[in-house]
């Protein structure tokens, strides 16, 4: 029996072997030999990919496993806090995210891996790690679109993953010149920060391309939390009204952001900024009972500070500056705190503020649309655009906005970001395109019912190209029979209540036909035949 499994089954006898060695305690000398920091990079893209809390790694039957299998790692096994310092402490992180969607049509999303950015941080440097963890995980041939932010290097990033994934898999899907896409969110900070530096809201030492994705999860209670870098304005005195040369006096923006760090500066001064404000809600209690009328006390608040590479926080920094508009303005004007009054804000000044808000509201709203995380959102993409570039035309055309030279220019800026990142990302992909006309909502009724727009930000045959991109590729992955019989009826576009309101512009920029455009089986052979396409 023995002889017979040894030449018969020589796998299954070789493994047994090895068992039973394993369980009396002999030494296998061809073990692979142990890495500490491969055990650590393990750990540690068990706990990410898995969602994991930190504090799992300290769970006492988990540790008594891993000694149980290896009893010299006893003395290695780290706590929760020097994991992540390990993790975010000392090192650039470039997180690998994959979503693709089931064949029940379900959208899924995973953390595929977590890289080390060591040396530059260069298009080519990170298409090698990406490459390398797509091989890893066998999912080469499954890559379509790589979506990224809007960093330069991201252009040479497509350029190299596309060298790589030519050379290492001939049949992959993958098609560089067509599947780059770019963080819509991401081009929304970049036109939103230009608006704010022209408007002096932003000094010019910022980096106003730094971008972090959850700002759009920002809520009050956080931002209440912001303190300060250095907190010098706590070593100002109260008897000063020298003015701060770092703050532009021509800025409401800048004005309300001292203002409120000399409030947060000292228990002292948020003492008196919160004894000023309930005065003047008693006040305000007392005459409007006077005359008869219902008056509901504000609860008092502290000021909020605004990080200022992150416009969601000046949003919030701004709507409480307004909402304590006569306690700023009280302060300013102190009889004995003089530190304030050179930052005393103008009717003009306070117009301005209120004006930034509701564009910033505007913006935010947008870009808290083209985030959501529970369905797909390429296929709006070109609406928001439309819809952003259109808003910010309008307000170009405004006959105060336009006797402002200041805030003209900032609009400007920010309308030419938002085209110049257009051109990028339809130059960069048709899947804007693909996804649009496949939509239900929309399939080619934006195009039609914004042919003015079509005209100014398209190329003459960008439409054409794409559709026959689509054809191609339709004919390529699905077997269709064209039938070009069905008649259409010309979208209808609902008119804008709202001007600044972006849940009213989005849901008013959908045209609506008058009826079903389509009756066969598939709405396929009639996207691919209609004329306009």
């Amino acid at each position: 029996m023995k002889k017979h499994m040894k030449e018969k089954h020589s796998a299954i006898w070789t493994a047994a072997d090895r068992f039973d060695k394993v369980m009396l305690g002999a030494q296998d000398n061809t073990e692979a030999s142990f890495n500490i920091d491969e055990f650590y990079k393990k750990l540690a893209r068990w706990i990410v990919t898995g969602n994991q809390p930190f504090t799992e790694i300290e769970n006492k039957e988990l540790r008594d496993m891993i000694i149980y299998l290896r009893p010299a790692l006893g003395d290695h096994l780290i706590q929760s806090a020097a994991l992540k310092e390990r993790l975010f402490g000392h090192a650039e992180i470039m997180p690998i995210t994959g979503s693709w969607v089931t064949l029940d049509w379900e959208r899924q999303e995973t953390l595929l891996d977590f890289v080390e950015l060591r040396g530059a941080h260069s298009g080519e440097n990170m298409a090698d790690l990406i490459g390398k963890t797509l091989a890893e995980l066998g999912i080469v041939n499954q890559v379509v679109a790589l979506v990224s932010d809007s960093a330069s290097n991201n252009g040479t990033l497509v350029r190299h993953l596309s060298n790589q994934l030519q050379r290492s898999s001939p049949n992959s899907r993958w098609d560089g010149t067509k599947g780059h896409i770019r963080c819509l969110a991401h081009v929304i900070h970049l036109a939103v920060m230009s608006l704010l530096r022209a408007l002096h809201a932003v000094p010019e030492s910022v980096n106003t391309r730094d971008f972090d994705y959850n700002d759009k999860d920002l809520t009050e209670e956080t931002a209440e939390a912001v303190v300060a870098d250095n907190n010098q304005e706590s070593l100002e005195s109260d008897d000063t009204d020298l003015a701060d040369p770092l703050v532009n006096l021509h800025s409401g923006i800048s004005k309300i952001r001292k203002i409120t760090k000399i409030v947060r500066s000292s228990p002292q001064r948020m003492e008196l900024f919160r004894t000023i404000a309930e005065r003047i809600e008693d006040r305000n209690e007392q005459t409007t009972r006077a005359e008869n009328q219902p008056y509901k006390k504000k609860v008092v608040k502290t000021l909020i500070l605004d990080v200022v590479t992150r416009w969601n926080s000046m949003l919030l920094m701004l709507e409480r500056g307004l909402e304590f508009r006569e306690a700023i303005d009280l302060l300013t004007v102190h009889p004995q705190v003089k530190i304030y009054r050179p930052y005393g804000l103008t009717s003009d000044d306070w117009v301005s503020v209120s004006q930034a808000c509701t564009w910033l509201k505007f913006f935010r709203d947008a870009s808290l649309y083209i985030s959501g995380e529970k369905y797909p959102t390429l296929s709006f993409s070109l609406q928001i655009y439309f819809i952003l570039i259109q808003y910010v035309t309008r307000l170009e055309e405004d006959s105060a906005i336009m006797r402002s030279p200041v805030t003209l220019r900032g609009l400007k800026a920010c309308k030419g970001k938002l085209v110049e990142y257009f051109d990028k990302s339809t130059y960069d992909s048709e899947y804007y395109y693909f996804a649009m006309v496949l939509d239900p909502r929309y399939k080619d009724t934006l195009f039609k019912a914004n042919s003015d727009m079509i005209e100014e930000l398209f190329s003459a045959n960008w439409i054409a190209d794409c559709a026959n991109a689509l054809v191609q590729t339709c004919q390529e992955f699905y077997s269709l029979s064209l039938d070009g019989s069905e008649t259409e009826s010309k979208p209808q576009r609902p008119e804008i209540v709202d001007f600044n309101s972006f849940s009213n512009a989005f849901r008013a920029s959908v045209p609506q036909r008058t009826g079903r455009p389509f009756n066969s089986r598939s709405e396929h052979p009639w996207l691919l035949s209609v004329s306009y396409l």
